[in-house]
């Protein structure tokens, strides 16, 4: 949060001169002195409208209504500023209540006749529910508005929600801000770029089943330099070439306990850094090995190290590779659920054979590989 606050503090501070228009919506009164709210021309939707919400940081807020015969619309409008050459872009945290969709429109739009007159005003940005941020902590999720167009000009600019019985829309500090950069790329992974024998904690979690959690912690750091990051996509794989967005995380410090891990298995993984202006285009694919199961027979772990499969994520054929003096019988391939969905003998493999599973559909599968007194497993991704 350190980083997030001062990201927000440094833009504010920077363009406390323009002082165009600012509000956090933490007064006693709403709307905020020279705001205005009223409802559309189809007079829908007036039991709901705008108010304040919030306890400790309070934030502007209209919930959804259901209406009969169109869409409530909902306008909330700012006094008049005008807009300064220094400070062109209109900066907001926003967001909805969750991912689920219901059709709610949200609008920015831009006057410069009157703060009252519908047909006064043109639609200068619009999000969908599918487009922005779900849920309350929508502190540093900064949504940006250009109004370059409207520099020397003296407007109001409303924020419009469109719904029938729809989603809501909470919005927070509101600042006209000079325009930025998108941010570094985050410095410092942990385990570090390339990492041996990474420590894997195999305890179940406080998520009330009995299936071991297989944690890894993963941390990093956003970069000193450049404009900061207001939050961090995280995506990890097996595959560099093919990974997945797990999730996005604007709290700092950033120490995830990553689980689902494997023993001995190679990961690839990246953080995306994003802000306001953008996100980090050049971010770079980190990878760390997890170690062996230290309960595993010594057999099993010679076995583990002696082992592998490529590619890790496979269209039709795979292969094995078995460098020990250990030979392998037999593989058998589980899918999620662990039903078996394939197997073949090895013949005694020592050195590489090929796996056909053309016949496999899309998904993770699990390849047991076997020999006469050990057994490992690998995790593998069919496209």
């Amino acid at each position: 949060m350190r980083k997030i606050l001062l990201f927000i503090i440094t833009l504010t501070t920077a363009m406390a001169s323009y002082a165009q228009l600012t509000e956090d919506f933490e007064g006693t009164t709403f709307p905020p002195t020279g705001w205005t709210q009223f409802a559309g021309t189809n007079g829908l939707g007036t039991t709901i409208s705008w108010d304040q919400s919030g306890t400790t940081n309070k934030f502007a807020r209209c919930v959804w209504e259901n209406v009969v015969g169109g869409t409530a619309e909902d306008w909330l409008v700012t006094p008049q500023f005008t807009v300064d050459a220094a400070a062109p872009i209109l900066a907001f945290d926003n967001g909805d209540s969750v991912a689920q969709e219901y059709g709610s429109i949200y609008t920015v739009r831009v006057s410069t006749a009157s703060q009252t007159t519908h047909a006064d005003f043109t639609i200068v940005d619009t999000q969908t529910e599918a487009e922005i941020f779900h849920g309350f902590d929508f502190t540093g999720q900064t949504h940006i508005v250009d109004l370059t167009a409207y520099v020397g000009q003296a407007i109001y600019v409303a924020f419009v929600m469109t719904n029938d019985d729809g989603d809501l829309w909470i919005i927070d500090n509101v600042n006209m801000i000079a325009n930025g950069t998108s941010p570094d790329n985050a410095v410092n992974p942990s385990p570090a770029d390339g990492a041996m024998n990474v420590y894997i904690n195999p305890t179940d979690g406080p998520d009330a089943d009995t299936d071991p959690d297989m944690n890894v912690v993963i941390s990093w750091e956003g970069a000193t330099t450049g404009d900061l990051a207001t939050s961090f996509d995280v995506f990890i794989g097996l595959d560099p070439l093919a990974l997945t967005l797990g999730g996005n995380f604007s709290t700092a410090p950033f120490n995830i306990n990553w689980g689902g891990r494997a023993y001995s298995t190679t990961y690839y993984w990246k953080v995306v850094a994003k802000n306001a202006f953008g996100e980090s285009t050049t971010s770079p694919i980190w990878s760390f090995t997890t170690a062996a199961d230290s309960s595993a027979s010594v057999e099993d772990n010679v076995l583990a190290s002696s082992v592998s499969i490529y590619p890790n994520t496979v269209t039709d054929v795979f292969t094995i590779k078995n460098s020990s003096t250990t030979a392998l019988t037999e593989t058998s391939i589980y899918d999620v659920n662990g039903r078996e969905v394939f197997q073949q003998d090895l013949d005694n493999l020592i050195g590489t054979k090929t796996i056909n599973i053309t016949s496999l559909s899309s998904g993770m599968y699990f390849v047991e590989l076997k020999a006469a007194n050990a057994k490992i497993v690998k995790k593998l991704i069919k496209k």
